[in-house]
């Protein structure tokens, strides 16, 4: 039955990528003329992209590191960055495969399961989200307060999406944690669901409670939430197009909210689309909007295909060997003790 909903999943999420696909497809021939500037584009900012886009991955690397630190577990920082990079590289072929190496290579190499890796990473998806808000606010509400899309002013919606993300947050502990399930009823699917949304917001509480780890979390994203403005700052320039840093703010702030909730695999096709008529909405132009989120995405799988494939040539000699040697568990190990 859970494949089975998984499979329904897939396949709807494929059916709305052909959809959108065609949509921009049409788009895209219908307005020719709008996108001739992609003959002219300024390729000589995709270098300050690629060295950026290798930047916001080490920072993501550093917070898998503090988190399984935090854990009981140790991932040296630089096994943190293959993990991600191979599995980033693995989803863009297949959609879920990235996930399914990181469980393996993890529990292989940190000895955390699958279920701690899902509950303590998912946690800084929460929190990746619940800081960039902030700061879209506080960088709109300084340079652009008054920026508005379709008579609505940003800075509200900004403001109030943190505030909603909290109390549900709170909301779903209370639910999860108002009564224990017996272990009578354990084998049920609502049951099920339940003690795992539990265990998550259990991992969560303890990760944020450390003053440490939030403090490296709450710095990292920061951190790579300016590098992402800065690499779509470029972005628009290989477009012709110049903005400001509250505009990308909001670009960036919408990429991260539709990263939570995939339509697509790897949201292919929902990007492009969210991203031209924001830039529409905006008067950038939405075919600069739809051009921007392509090349961000094109120059990202070129990084990740070089680095992945890079990194699968010498996985094995670089990652599962030096973990065995340390691996406490293995046969060296237990004939010292």
């Amino acid at each position: 039955m859970k494949v089975l909903r998984s499979s329904t999943i897939t396949a709807l999420r494929i059916a709305v990528l052909f959809a959108v696909l065609y949509l921009l497809a049409r788009h895209v021939s219908q307005n020719r003329a709008d996108y001739a500037f992609v003959l002219v584009l300024e390729w000589r900012f995709a270098l300050p992209i690629v060295l950026l886009s290798m930047l916001n991955l080490l920072l993501e690397s550093v917070r898998y590191s503090a988190t399984a630190h935090e854990m009981g577990r140790r991932i040296p920082l630089f096994n943190g960055f293959v993990y991600l990079v191979v599995a980033r590289f693995l989803d863009k072929l297949v959609p879920q495969s990235g996930i399914a190496y990181k469980a393996h290579v993890i529990r292989k190499g940190a000895g955390l399961g699958s279920g701690e890796m899902l509950a303590g990473f998912g946690s800084l998806v929460w929190l990746q989200l619940l800081v960039t808000f902030l700061i879209a606010c506080t960088v709109v509400g300084f340079l652009r307060p008054g920026l508005q899309i379709g008579g609505i002013q940003i800075i509200w919606l900004l403001a109030g999406a943190p505030v909603m993300l909290l109390l549900v947050t709170l909301a779903i502990a209370r639910f999860v944690t108002a009564v224990e399930p017996d272990s009578s009823s354990g084998g049920r699917p609502w049951y099920r669901f339940r003690a795992k949304l539990a265990r998550h917001v259990r991992v969560l509480l303890q990760l944020i409670r450390s003053p440490m780890l939030l403090t490296i979390s709450v710095l990292t994203i920061a951190a790579a939430t300016l590098v992402s403005v800065a690499r779509l700052y470029f972005c628009f320039k290989m477009v012709g197009v110049d903005t400001d840093a509250a505009v990308l703010t909001l670009f960036v702030t919408m990429n991260r909210a539709m990263t939570v909730f995939p339509l697509t695999p790897g949201n292919l096709g929902i990007t492009e689309f969210l991203f031209g008529v924001l830039a529409r909405d905006l008067g950038m132009g939405m075919a600069q909007g739809v051009a921007a989120a392509f090349l961000l995405r094109l120059i990202m799988f070129a990084v990740l295909s070089l680095l992945g494939l890079l990194f699968l040539l010498v996985a094995r000699q670089t990652i599962y060997g030096e973990n065995k040697a340390a691996d406490p568990t293995s046969s060296r190990h237990r004939d010292a003790g």
